[in-house]
């Protein structure tokens, strides 16, 4: 029985070890060229596009001006923690700047897990991260195209 115990507690501990990422990327900058507008065209796009994603954009933005071209802020994005379909949320922060016909986005991981997660992981398993990468992926892409589209006084 003694035995069953230790190979039991060896088990799980080399389960759960082989849950945590290998080496992770905690930066994601995503630049954004050739946008046809100034850099306070390019900030107000960027409002809209943050206040559209992430709802009352005041909630996650500490810091927005306008004549810096500058947002700062933390947000959450969730993960599931394997085949178990418990939602672990990570903490990550947004840098976004503007300037003339060209943007950047950085958003950064942050080993720290969000007061509103019921997991008790710190970071994410590495599927955990992979379906955050695929995440950051998707907001990069969807900012791109709100920075390249018209704006509604265009018209």
């Amino acid at each position: 029985m003694k035995y069953m115990l230790i190979l039991l507690s060896t088990y799980l501990l080399v389960s759960c070890a082989g849950q945590a990422p290998r080496s992770l990327e905690h930066e994601f900058i995503f630049d954004y060229k050739d946008l046809n507008g100034s850099k306070d065209e390019v900030w107000t796009k960027a409002r809209d596009f943050f206040a559209s994603a992430y709802g009352d954009y005041g909630t996650v933005f500490k810091s927005s001006d306008k004549d810096e071209g500058t947002f700062i802020g933390k947000a959450v994005v969730g993960w599931y923690l394997d085949a178990s379909m418990v939602t672990c949320h990570q903490n990550y922060s947004i840098i976004f700047i503007a300037k003339d016909n060209k943007a950047r986005l950085k958003l950064e991981l942050l080993e720290s897990r969000a007061a509103s997660s019921s997991c008790g992981w710190d970071w994410p398993t590495q599927a955990g991260y992979d379906e955050i990468v695929v995440k950051f992926k998707g907001i990069s892409k969807s900012m791109g195209k709100a920075l390249n589209e018209q704006s509604i006084s265009d018209f």
